[in-house]
């Protein structure tokens, strides 16, 4: 796995685990909530849904990397079997 892969792939879970504790405050659930546990009501923090926004901003951005260096391995690939 190339560098920039794995730098793609840790930024994705990062920006997962970061859309997935905005939803959860917005939806009123603690990150420690157990089944049955009451949730809040109240209106969510505006910071989580900027937090959410952010996140799935990132989430695509790293998406776009993994495209971009499959498609560039494969060129790669294609351009080496090529003088081969």
């Amino acid at each position: 796995m190339t560098s920039v892969l794995s730098t793609a792939l840790n930024g994705l879970q990062a920006a997962s685990n970061k859309a997935a504790k905005a939803a959860g405050n917005i939806a009123g659930v603690p990150e420690d909530a157990v089944p049955g546990q009451e949730i809040s009501t109240s209106a969510p923090d505006p910071q989580d849904i900027v937090d959410l926004k952010v996140a799935e901003a990132a989430y695509k951005a790293n998406a776009a990397v993994v495209r971009v260096d499959n498609e560039m391995s494969k060129e790669l690939l294609r351009m080496f079997d090529e003088t081969v």
